[in-house]
């Protein structure tokens, strides 16, 4: 993981909404690993050819300076549910039957620089 310091992260939907956490405990983590598969040559998968890529996977663990039960129930399979007395707590949701196309968010990073989010300093995570 790759510390990226403190952040103003920028989670985007594929619906355009979107929301912004301001302010980070601490430094943000970012990595991001390339997905491959084996390529095989005969049909019963035995014999391996090559590896093909397959995408990237991007891990960001960004530590909250706040909780804000509205900025955890924008991400996908989590709702924020009002239960007796006023409650309010979250709640997850299973994703049965959900493309993972639905679930794909863009992430902005913005580091910090000066005590304000750098103008030059960006870094989207698809």
């Amino acid at each position: 993981m790759r510390d990226m310091g403190p952040c103003q992260v920028k989670v985007t939907k594929r619906d355009g909404t979107s929301k912004t956490i301001t302010r980070t405990f601490g430094g943000v983590e970012w990595s991001e690993t390339e997905e491959k598969a084996e390529i095989v040559y005969d049909q019963t998968g035995a014999v391996p050819a090559d590896r093909m890529s397959q995408g990237f996977r991007n891990e960001v663990l960004v530590p909250l300076a706040a909780v804000d039960l509205d900025l955890l129930a924008f991400f996908p399979g989590v709702e924020k549910v009002t239960g007796t007395g006023g409650k309010v707590f979250i709640r997850r949701v299973p994703r049965l039957g959900l493309l993972d196309s639905e679930a794909l968010m863009e992430l902005e990073l913005v580091q910090y620089s000066g005590g304000v989010p750098s103008t030059k300093d960006r870094k989207s995570v698809v």
